[in-house]
């Protein structure tokens, strides 16, 4: 079908391909929202936040109930940085379905960069009650706890997210950056290797493990 299409372009990352099929879809069944929601996604993920938003307010006002588009409106809105109006779409959704641990997980992030840590904090342990094995939510909590110089704890919550999925690069990544600010080096090094051992060309991994070689005092290795 044209939305399977769309979704097949959309896994591959190539919205704008997605975009034409979904909007075909969206053209033959104008009432499907399912094939609207779809076309919102793709324009959202293409960077196309406005028109996106439009597609998601159309939906809820069809179906003020649907709490995909209240989330994903709010992801748009963070594609903005209107990160105040997002944390509302994420609290409609949250109160349509508080068991909606996506929309939590958004939600912190969300008011992580408004700098409400602690209320970010808060949230993402709300999630991980939910659903402790949700690595992404260990992973975002490991980033506000570092925003708010609580290496320690931020260490543990990056190490949880590895021991969920070992492959996780960013968390490797990240965990290297909480080591290098407590001043383990040999350790960050350690780390950043295995972020680059899983993704070859991850260039902030290149580029921490360069700067803490240069800081453990392996200027070879740090310039190569």
């Amino acid at each position: 079908s044209l939305n399977n299409l769309g979704n097949l372009y959309s896994q591959q990352q190539e919205f704008t391909q997605a975009k034409e099929y979904f909007q075909l879809a969206v053209d033959r069944a104008p009432g499907d929202l399912n094939y609207r929601l779809s076309l919102a996604n793709a324009l959202r993920d293409g960077g196309d936040y406005e028109t996106a938003i439009a597609h998601y307010q159309a939906i809820v006002e069809q179906d003020p109930n649907n709490i995909d588009a209240h989330n994903h409106w709010g992801n748009a809105l963070q594609g903005m940085t209107q990160y105040d109006q997002a944390i509302a779409s994420y609290e409609r959704a949250l109160a349509l379905a508080p068991e909606f641990i996506a929309a939590r997980n958004n939600l912190g992030a969300a008011l992580q960069e408004l700098g409400r840590y602690e209320e970010s904090i808060q949230t993402y342990k709300t999630a991980l009650e939910q659903r402790p094995d949700y690595e992404d939510a260990w992973y975002n909590l490991g980033n506000v706890l570092r925003a708010a110089d609580r290496w320690d704890q931020a260490a543990i919550a990056y190490r949880k997210a590895i021991a969920l999925q070992p492959d996780f690069a960013d968390a490797w990544n990240n965990l290297g950056l909480v080591l290098h600010d407590r001043g383990d080096m040999r350790e960050a090094i350690a780390t950043y290797r295995q972020a680059i051992a899983l993704r070859a060309n991850y260039a902030d991994a290149h580029l921490n493990l360069a700067l803490s070689l240069l800081m453990d005092g392996d200027l070879a290795q740090g310039f190569a």
